[in-house]
């Protein structure tokens, strides 16, 4: 049936140009078909999944993205900030005010907003923290940089992983000595003040209290 199709719309195009012969018709079709089922791949499908894990330090955010990214086929695991920002995160984060260093970080989501939406060309891409923790942290620091945002490679979906602060700060000492943002993050009420605005922010909540398993599973379903 589908190489009937083919040759009586073959026929059709050679009699309305005559001129380009029956093969030159039959390639000229194949042709229009071929860039036409890729537009609407493009369209319809769509380019691959951004998902974002949101929420403090000690949450399990990171071991979370590795499990998905080895459960999930073709999944990239990204974290923020860039590689180029993270080499210089320790002298920002002791010398600048929060102004500035909101608007340090604020560059290093615009450049992984580019790096992130070619990678979705080819992969899903699990993203640890996104704009959500620049604008959340630096609006408990102080300012609110809401305004200043630039449009930016929107996420499809946005988690965010909490636990029981006990637990949290337990995390944190485990995994070695504590960076400048994890001794801001353990500052007396900037737990409550930050989850209040990731709230606001991220829809979709998991609690990673627990059994890990049980985390990787709920966020699995929420993102298929």
């Amino acid at each position: 049936l589908y190489s009937t199709l083919i040759d009586n719309f073959c026929q059709v195009l050679y009699s309305l140009y005559p001129q380009m012969g029956y093969f030159g018709a039959h390639l000229t079709l194949l042709t229009f078909m071929k860039i036409n089922v890729k537009n609407y791949k493009n369209q319809v499908m769509g380019r691959n999944k951004f998902i974002v894990l949101e929420g403090l330090s000690g949450v399990g955010k990171t071991t979370i993205s590795e499990l998905l990214k080895n459960t999930i086929t073709n999944a990239v695991y990204y974290k923020t900030p860039p590689e180029l920002h993270r080499v210089l995160r320790d002298e920002v984060d002791s010398g600048f005010s929060v102004k500035s260093r909101f608007f340090f970080y604020l560059s290093g989501i615009v450049q992984a907003s580019e790096e992130i939406k070619d990678l979705c060309q080819n992969n899903i891409v699990i993203c640890d923290r996104y704009i959500s923790t620049t604008l959340v942290c630096h609006k408990t620091m102080g300012f609110d940089g809401s305004k200043y945002v630039p449009p930016i490679f929107v996420p499809d979906v946005e988690i965010l992983i909490t636990c029981n602060e006990e637990e949290r700060i337990k995390r944190m000492y485990e995994r070695g000595e504590l960076t400048i943002n994890d001794r801001n993050e353990q500052k007396e009420g900037f737990d409550r003040t930050a989850l209040r605005e990731f709230s606001k922010r991220c829809k979709l909540h998991v609690d990673n209290t627990g059994e890990l398993k049980v985390a990787v599973k709920e966020i699995f379903n929420l993102i298929k």
